[in-house]
């Protein structure tokens, strides 16, 4: 879990190679305490009333070609995925803005 500096961060999935439904199905993911999350990128958030909170974007092919962008600050990770021998291809980055 980490954040960034700047105003704001983003990220472009290129290539998903894997999907979330079939990762989850994987010996390792139903053997963990965490196997939903397995591939997702995920926020962490805390909500109005101070609760701890996280939205999972799930990983699927389809989902390649797509970009969020989100405050800069706000705690996020990615997840690994197995049993693949292809790469996830992402572009990321920060950029700030300037008040004059």
């Amino acid at each position: 879990m980490h954040d960034h500096g700047g105003s704001y961060s983003f990220v472009v999935w290129m290539k998903i190679p894997t999907s979330n439904k079939e990762q989850r199905e994987l010996p390792i993911a139903k053997e963990s305490l965490n196997g939903d999350s397995i591939s997702n990128f995920t926020f962490a958030y805390t909500d109005v009333i101070g609760n701890i909170r996280s939205l999972a974007i799930p990983m699927e092919k389809e989902f390649s070609g797509n970009m969020v962008i989100f405050p800069s600050r706000m705690k996020h990770q990615v997840y690994p995925f197995y049993e693949c021998d292809e790469d996830r291809v992402s572009i990321a980055g920060n950029f700030g803005v300037i008040y004059e």
